[in-house]
């Protein structure tokens, strides 16, 4: 008997995807909610000590690639899934040149003034 129906292919599913549009989901997904977080923890640390804030935006941006950069070595090195980790890669770069142009370049008072 002929079989009909192709077998199906084990695609993994979850965190462990060689996709490079998937690395770009997770690249520009992980730095926000990670900025996110230390925004609320700022909140709350500035309420605490009676200040507008303590950690400065740009701070908190610098973290968030940083966790983007752990993020990268674990997929490229440890998991050896190129295009997962080149998608990380093409995030961090949006994200390097953005905080070269907001904070480095453009005159930040007059960029969040109120």
């Amino acid at each position: 008997m002929q079989n009909y129906f192709p077998p199906k292919e084990n695609k993994p599913r979850g965190l462990l995807r060689n996709d490079g549009k998937f690395g770009l989901l997770l690249g520009f997904l992980v730095p926000m909610v990670t900025f996110g977080l230390v925004y609320l923890a700022d909140i709350f640390f500035a309420g605490q000590a009676g200040k507008p804030y303590v950690i400065k935006d740009s701070t908190k941006l610098v973290i968030g690639v940083a966790i983007n950069v752990i993020l990268f070595r674990y997929y490229m090195v440890n998991k050896r899934m190129d295009r997962t980790g080149q998608g990380i890669l093409a995030a961090t770069f949006v994200y390097a040149i953005l905080y070269v142009i907001v904070f480095v370049m453009m005159d930040r008072e007059q960029l969040f003034a109120d």
